[in-house]
């Protein structure tokens, strides 16, 4: 291929990429009677979901770049290693305190209700992915979080907004695809728009 043609083809790569670039719509499941409510986190670029665990307690997950977020390699020189080429995923697990919702600004928690089978299904299935892989468990103070290494690699085709709605397909939600995801933002159901 010459350089010109080169030149195009990685132009218009970086034009399709960023025209696919975008806040994805999640829609929720119409709630049901004995649904369970769910939160997903939005903090600055980063999601994660809340579910009750087994005894009732609140369960954060999350998935990032292991080296970011779990070794908090987090300066500006990492960025392009870490979103530019696939790296170590990591699956996170943090328990949240009683006031952990309340002391969050309203804007950061966005809750949903969800079939209670299919949430304690995907608590399980987290809880086995991270109990496999607790060999490479580390925990961080800065984040108040452990960090597993995840069998999933992570970069800008595949980060936390992909994790996240990968999740929120398993409980039930419809989520609009996306080459890249820069966000997620929650609409009613269908049915109750109405």
């Amino acid at each position: 291929m010459s350089a010109t043609k080169t030149g195009r083809f990685a132009l218009a790569s970086a034009a399709l990429a960023g025209a696919s670039a975008c806040v994805a719509v999640v829609e929720p499941p119409l709630a049901r009677d004995g649904f369970v409510e769910v939160l997903v986190v939005d903090e600055a670029c980063h999601k994660g979901l809340v579910l009750p665990g087994a005894a009732g307690e609140l369960v954060e997950w999350g998935f990032g770049h292991h080296g970011w977020y779990a070794l908090e390699h987090n300066r500006w020189y990492h960025v392009p290693g870490t979103v530019l080429w696939p790296g170590d995923g990591a699956l996170s697990r943090r328990a949240w305190g009683a006031d952990e919702r309340a002391r969050r600004a309203p804007r950061d928690v966005v809750a949903f209700r969800a079939d209670p089978e299919l949430v304690r299904r995907l608590g399980e299935e987290l809880e086995r992915e991270f109990d496999r892989a607790r060999e490479s468990l580390h925990h961080s103070e800065a984040w108040q979080t452990d960090f597993v290494r995840s069998g999933e690699r992570y970069w800008i085709f595949h980060d936390c907004h992909d994790a996240t709605a990968s999740w929120l397909e398993d409980l039930g939600c419809r989520v609009e695809p996306a080459l890249v995801r820069l966000g997620l933002r929650f609409r009613v159901p269908r049915t109750m728009r109405d």
